[in-house]
């Protein structure tokens, strides 16, 4: 994607996530795996999800009960959706 077409926030969010072009860590560093391009992607999927999430919360005439227990599923699915362990 061209930084032409990117919108505002997406460059703002894009400038604060690491680049990919950085040296990777060690093989053997438990972070190492934050650095890949599929992990990147997948973050890039959640923080989109999380941003799309957080506006309808904002707009949406909702309860905090819902709002409380809808973020707690919400993160829960974002951290499955991010982990990598083996089967």
């Amino acid at each position: 994607m061209n930084n032409k077409k990117k919108t505002l926030i997406r460059q703002l969010l894009d400038s604060v996530q690491l680049s990919s072009n950085s040296q990777l860590p060690a093989h053997k560093d438990p972070h190492r795996r934050r650095f890949l391009k599929p992990y990147q992607a997948r973050l890039k999927y959640v923080r989109d999800f999380w941003l799309y999430y957080l506006l309808f919360v904002l707009i949406a005439p909702i309860t905090a009960p819902y709002i409380a227990a809808s973020l707690l599923f919400n993160t829960f699915l974002s951290l499955a959706f991010l982990e990598e362990t083996q089967l």
